[in-house]
């Protein structure tokens, strides 16, 4: 069988080879329609690309958040959930160590507090966050006097703006080492961080300073950050499980969210994009395949002669099937890669011209999956258009074709 095949082959090759200029021409569509078929998945691959890496910058995937939900939807209409669990610190401290291939588990809590410094009674309303690191995450703020490192349970990290209301005479960088209240607790200025384009009074303190009271009414997140990206659903998975063991109703109280949500989110957007895109020009190829099954109908005629001799001399119906199918494919693959080298100089030609409109870094994608897309369709358009010229080839019986001849 693989004999016949190469053979069949082979003499597709000569007979394309022989008349190569008429081969070009007849498969002129399939080149145009696998061309653009190829430009506009590189393209849309490019932009997944680039989508991808905006998610990446603005969210990390690696996050797992759980929260407590506050409120219910019941019979359509929502509702207080005044069963809602709180998340401790001594119970995320039996989970942690229940986790594998985490980097961090840390909590979160925030909402709104006065504050006043020992040194005078004027009190002032701030937002203020707690969190169970010893430091605070200094990638997307900058520090403008002190540390941004908790000095025990005590000690706080302001805004630049809160500092400016607490500030003395001496200036806002002076209140590093004041002293005020919050929660009924006393805390002292560690340091002052500015927050880019953002002016508002902010402070962050330990979590361990509040007391239980103040955690309950302002329920904390757990944030859980996995070493991998692979690894995030294996890790809210065991938190799940971990929930479900040691919370009732778990899956009604809690909510579990990743990042790779938006991540999917946009891959599903290019996916449906591209298969319409790929239907639309898609029409192209088939186009192309047409013209390829009215060269080989034509050629069928042309080699009556060939056909009946073949026949007369042993030659079996699926022996010239399988000549004209080869014949087919081949022209075909060829018109594909001819496509293929098209589309992707069209694609990295297009990729300047979307950079003078929109100054973003977008670069077109040769993936793997493109490649293979071509090559099945190649394939395919050669089966399927020389499906109907082969077996009306191989229903020629000598004696007819010597006489069309």
């Amino acid at each position: 069988m693989l004999s016949k095949c190469w053979i069949s082959f082979k003499i597709a090759c000569q007979n394309i080879k022989s008349n190569l200029l008429h081969t070009f021409l007849s498969t002129l569509g399939i080149v145009i329609g696998v061309a653009a078929l190829v430009t506009i998945l590189s393209l849309i691959d490019g932009m997944e690309n680039y989508a991808r890496s905006q998610i990446t910058q603005t969210t990390s995937l690696q996050t797992i958040i759980v929260e407590s939900r506050h409120r219910l939807q019941v019979d359509g209409v929502w509702v207080d959930n005044k069963n809602a669990p709180v998340l401790m610190p001594q119970n995320v401290e039996r989970l942690k160590r229940k986790l594998n291939n985490v980097s961090s588990v840390e909590l979160r809590t925030s909402g709104s507090a006065t504050i006043f410094a020992l040194a005078d009674t004027a009190k002032t309303a701030t937002y203020f966050y707690a969190l169970s690191s010893d430091s605070l995450n200094t990638e997307k703020i900058k520090m403008k006097a002190g540390s941004n490192i908790f000095d025990g349970h005590n000690s706080a990290i302001i805004s630049e703006t809160l500092a400016k209301v607490l500030s003395s005479e001496d200036g806002w960088k002076s209140t590093v080492g004041r002293k005020f209240e919050m929660h009924g607790n006393t805390y002292t200025v560690s340091g002052i961080f500015n927050r880019d384009r953002e002016a508002k009074r902010r402070i962050v303190v330990p979590f361990l300073s509040l007391s239980d009271e103040v955690i309950r009414n302002n329920a904390p997140k757990l944030i859980i950050d996995s070493e991998k990206v692979e690894a995030v659903e294996k890790i809210k998975s065991e938190v799940e499980n971990w929930l479900a063991a040691n919370y009732e109703n778990a899956e009604q109280n809690f909510h579990i969210f990743t990042n790779q949500m938006r991540v999917e989110q946009a891959r599903k957007g290019m996916l449906l994009f591209k298969l319409i895109m790929g239907l639309i020009t898609g029409i192209a190829v088939v186009v192309g395949g047409i013209g390829v099954m009215n060269v080989l109908l034509i050629s069928v005629t042309e080699r009556t002669a060939e056909i009946g001799i073949r026949k007369a001399t042993g030659a079996k119906k699926f022996d010239i099937i399988l000549q004209f199918l080869s014949e087919s494919v081949t022209v075909s693959i060829f018109g594909s890669f001819l496509g293929l080298i098209l589309g992707m100089l069209v694609a990295m030609a297009a990729v300047p011209i979307v950079k003078l409109f929109i100054e973003v870094p977008f670069e077109a994608g040769f993936s793997v999956s493109t490649m293979g897309i071509i090559a099945i369709l190649a394939v395919v358009i050669g089966i399927i258009f020389g499906t109907y010229p082969a077996i009306r080839a191989a229903k020629l019986t000598p004696v007819e074709a010597i006489r069309r001849e």
